[in-house]
């Protein structure tokens, strides 16, 4: 181990989320702590290079249950080029740990790092078990895991729950006393945005602005289309509808501080702010994401009483503006008696992992 120098490596396939609110409690504490993340590098460069995090993408493949057949093959043949990609990263960097978040660029570094005889924790986000994660559990001296679904997935001895890490942003949001008015609606789908979220919200457009204001994340390839929308939106409209291709973790907070309702996907991270921030919300899961992982997190969330779940088969313009519709109408019955203790864990979440890291430095 380096004596000067703390050296954690943090991959992940997902979006960064977790990892960013990891990194503002290891600044919050140490900043001298060296912090590398091997995954996404759109996402992370744009979160975690902030923090000082180095950021290094490598060659991964992956399991792929949408698209035709040879980008399906050419998603697979990546997977052993990957594997050595990551040895070779990871060797280079020669970390003291891993935290690893899961996803399609996590398992490589994974067993990199355990053939170079890395210590391993690994945290999973789901309610349930990510298959990056149940194959990378053996070679983990620790999992933590945010909800207690996981635990029955993973070996009880070496399992711990913690909850979901959350950036301080997030957290220092309150609960709303009263719906907006007008409205005022977040629509998101990830970090890249949802093409069938967006192809529903482009035939409602104009109806839903006259009733309700709208904080449009559409991703990167829909921007432009919805940016000239607006342009073309008669003036009253248009100044109720604002409109951004991409929202990095550190930019969410200010979209859920001002929304009263959110139409999205269902990943882990989106659950866990819409909980935190007691959003009234909309779902629409993705049906392919593999262990059908945000359908599970939804039925996570409607337990709550926050969240409905609209079927992506069900979704259309006129299918989403009810439920919008139904939402406004029981907003406020909804906020009151909505429960989300099983959550509570999540403001601690950070602490307790970092915490658990320390204890490998000692």
């Amino acid at each position: 181990m380096k004596e000067d120098k703390k050296q954690l490596v943090l991959p992940g396939g997902h979006g960064a989320t977790a990892a960013l609110a990891i990194v503002e409690e290891i600044v919050s504490r140490d900043p001298s702590w060296d912090v590398y993340w091997i995954g996404d590098t759109t996402v992370a460069e744009k979160t975690l290079g902030e923090y000082g995090v180095k950021v290094r993408k490598i060659i991964a493949g992956r399991v792929k249950k949408k698209g035709d057949l040879l980008s399906k093959a050419l998603a697979y043949l990546k997977i052993p080029v990957g594997f050595f990609h990551a040895f070779y990263v990871v060797s280079k960097i020669s970390p003291d740990l891993i935290l690893s978040f899961g996803g399609f660029a996590a398992l490589p570094v994974v067993f990199s790092s355990w053939i170079l005889g890395k210590p391993i924790i690994i945290h999973e986000q789901i309610s349930g078990a990510g298959l990056a994660n149940k194959l990378s559990a053996p070679f983990a001296r620790k999992i933590a895991v945010a909800r207690a679904d996981s635990l029955g997935f993973f070996p009880e001895s070496k399992t711990i729950l913690t909850g979901n890490p959350q950036v301080s942003s997030i957290l220092k949001i309150h609960a709303k006393d009263k719906i907006g008015n007008p409205p005022a609606i977040f629509i998101t789908g990830g970090s890249s945005g949802s093409q069938i979220i967006n192809e529903a919200i482009d035939n409602i457009l104009e109806k839903l602005l006259e009733e309700f204001f709208v904080i449009h994340q559409t991703g990167e390839r829909n921007f432009e289309h919805f940016y000239n929308r607006k342009k073309e939106l008669h003036p009253k409209l248009a100044q109720r509808y604002e409109v951004f291709g991409y929202v990095s973790p550190n930019e969410v907070a200010r979209f859920f501080e001002r929304a009263d309702i959110v139409v999205s996907r269902a990943g882990a991270n989106t659950i866990a702010d819409i909980v935190a921030t007691r959003r009234p919300a909309i779902l629409v899961p993705i049906p392919w994401s593999i262990g059908d992982e945000q359908r599970k997190n939804a039925l996570k969330a409607v337990k709550t009483g926050l969240a409905v779940i609209l079927e992506q088969k069900n979704l259309t313009g006129k299918s989403l503006f009810a439920e919008i519709k139904k939402t406004k109408d029981k907003w406020q019955e909804v906020v009151k008696n909505a429960n989300t203790q099983e959550y509570y864990l999540d403001k601690n979440a950070s602490k307790k992992i970092v915490n658990l890291l320390e204890d490998f430095f000692k």
